[in-house]
């Protein structure tokens, strides 16, 4: 997978963004006016209806209802998102995995997720956006010169790389505490669209 890193760090894009959870990208694709598709790169899909409020949840709102785990469900659900490449490790099981969104979202919004072999995947020359979500409870703390690499990569500034270091050093101290982990997350505060 740090190849398949490595090769997105080579493509054009118009912005590149880091942030400590994946939500935060809402605040980016908000400022979109018009439709858009995403390359999505991670073991979670991210289009968790966990229980009837994802379903419930007002669209165009940005509040804590909006998560980590049903972002991209909800974005789905406002007519923004259209299509979802889902890349996935290689040695996935495909199949399970969109039976599993289908039985999560539905026929109608699993048919706008393509599940793709990570490893096979070749990336467009050009992104409007590309961002990285450091996501600290996945990153084991023996990685962080991995992490430092890979932004690098990226052709991020040094002091901006220092600052995402420091960040998920953050995370780390909270020691899955979730009481911690809680208070250090990003949460939307009742920003509108």
């Amino acid at each position: 997978m740090l190849e398949l890193i490595r090769s997105l760090s080579q493509c054009n894009r118009e912005i590149l963004e880091v942030g400590i959870d994946h939500h935060q990208i809402c605040l980016l694709l908000d400022q979109y006016s018009g439709s858009y598709e995403i390359d999505h790169v991670d073991a979670h899909h991210d289009l968790y209806a966990e229980n009837h409020f994802s379903w419930l949840n007002p669209l165009f709102i940005r509040g804590k209802r909006v998560t980590i785990g049903n972002f991209l469900f909800q974005l789905l659900r406002e007519g923004s998102l259209t299509s979802i490449q889902w890349l996935l490790p290689s040695g996935v099981d495909q199949d399970s995995h969109y039976a599993s969104i289908r039985q999560t979202i539905g026929v109608y919004y699993s048919q706008k997720v393509k599940l793709k072999n990570a490893l096979n995947y070749v990336f467009p020359m050009y992104y409007d956006l590309i961002y990285i979500s450091l996501s600290p409870e996945w990153i084991p703390i023996k990685d962080l010169l991995v992490l430092k690499e890979i932004l690098e990569w990226f052709k991020l500034p040094k002091d901006e790389i220092e600052a995402n270091l420091h960040a998920i050093q953050k995370r780390w101290s909270c020691n899955d505490n979730p009481f911690l982990t809680s208070e250090d997350r990003f949460y939307f505060k009742k920003n509108y669209k």
